[in-house]
């Protein structure tokens, strides 16, 4: 067991190293990979300094940017999907480890916040509660979202109405993962027809052209939990 825990130590630093050494000999900074990977700067820092170990889900984006495979940048010649992407590793625990939900710390949410580049916001207009799936982009602690100026969510944004977002990151195959959910006030950070300020850090929409109201929520409450093997 300790053999097995060093060898997933030494696998977490080598996929740091590998990422920095890619970025480098690119010629990218650090902002610049992590808005082309769609995550947050702090979170690829996290990735870089050797103690993160991202989810197959940042391994594609990171590769992509990179213009690289993920295998590549996890220096195994053959990738094993289940087995390497949650902390609670199945090889570490073993076939029958039973699964555990852990609570995560407000820190912790926001770190994998910002690994992510798709959630949910859910609002009421008048009627039944909207669910929608959005782009995000992390902020500090605020999650910064691109909409039509005329969506309902400008709308509610406008009314600075109190609203819930999700996101996640799940391995359907190892059934392990985990989700984080805020609450808090959605205001207009920008209307489509103002000029102030540089957003291309912002993660784009992935369709609509027309979407450059800047809305963000900034969250009162924050919680999370990870499910993985004991």
């Amino acid at each position: 067991m300790r053999n097995t825990a060093l060898s997933l130590e030494q696998s977490v630093h080598t996929i740091g190293a590998r990422v920095t050494a890619r970025r480098t000999s690119l010629g990218l900074s650090l902002d610049l990979l992590a808005a082309r990977a769609g995550m947050s700067t702090s979170y690829l820092d996290y990735v870089e300094s050797r103690r993160g170990q991202p989810s197959m889900g940042v391994m594609r984006r990171l590769a992509e940017a990179l213009h690289t495979t993920p295998e590549h940048l996890y220096g195994d010649p053959v990738l094993e999907p289940a087995l390497h992407f949650s902390r609670h590793d199945s090889r570490a625990a073993g076939p029958t480890s039973p699964k555990v939900v852990s609570r995560l710390t407000t820190p912790e949410c926001l770190l994998l916040l910002g690994s992510v580049p798709v959630g949910r916001v859910a609002f009421v207009i008048n009627g039944p509660p909207v669910v929608l799936p959005v782009n995000f982009t992390l902020r500090g602690r605020s999650v910064v979202i691109q909409t039509a100026a005329m969506s309902p969510l400008a709308e509610t944004a406008r009314a600075n109405r109190t609203v819930s977002f999700e996101a996640d990151d799940i391995d359907e195959e190892s059934q392990s993962g985990w989700s984080v959910l805020c609450q808090g006030p959605c205001r207009i950070v920008l209307e489509e027809d103002e000029r102030e300020g540089d957003h291309n850090d912002l993660v784009r929409p992935w369709v609509g052209d027309d979407r450059r109201t800047i809305v963000g929520i900034s969250p009162i409450e924050v919680t999370g939990r990870r499910i993985g093997r004991a």
